[in-house]
């Protein structure tokens, strides 16, 4: 399997996970057995594309000005997205649930779902194109 098929496959299965979350609620054990699964395929997924994804790209945008700020907003965008997400993992694997765990769940999947979105549809293709 290449590169951008795994990154793919990991978002079908992160964006499941995110489901599940809500689904089983993190009042329960299981609920917060799929946060943590969560929490590390996230972060497992993160530093794949740090390690092989990023490096190509950055590479290739040294002469390429209009790539290295497409470059810059991704890398931007996900250093906000992910420390919600560590905020989110951190308190919901603590409290278990709360008054606010709706209204944080709906922006943590809104913004991984959006992400992934623009992954797929802008930066996998760049990635394609360069190799």
């Amino acid at each position: 399997m290449n590169l951008i098929e795994d990154l793919k496959k990991e978002h079908l299965e992160l964006n499941a996970l995110i489901r599940n979350i809500k689904k089983l609620g993190v009042h329960t054990m299981e609920g917060r057995n799929v946060l943590c699964d969560a929490k590390e395929k996230l972060l497992d997924h993160l530093k794949k594309e740090d390690d092989l994804l990023y490096p190509i790209l950055n590479e290739n945008a040294k002469n390429n000005p209009d790539l290295k700020k497409l470059i810059d907003t991704f890398e931007y965008e996900i250093k906000s997205i992910t420390s919600y997400a560590e905020k989110f993992f951190r308190k919901y694997s603590i409290e278990g649930g709360g008054i606010d765990f709706l209204e944080d769940y709906n922006t943590l999947q809104s913004s991984l779902s959006n992400r992934i979105e623009k992954e797929e549809q802008i930066l996998f293709n760049k990635y394609l194109e360069i190799k």
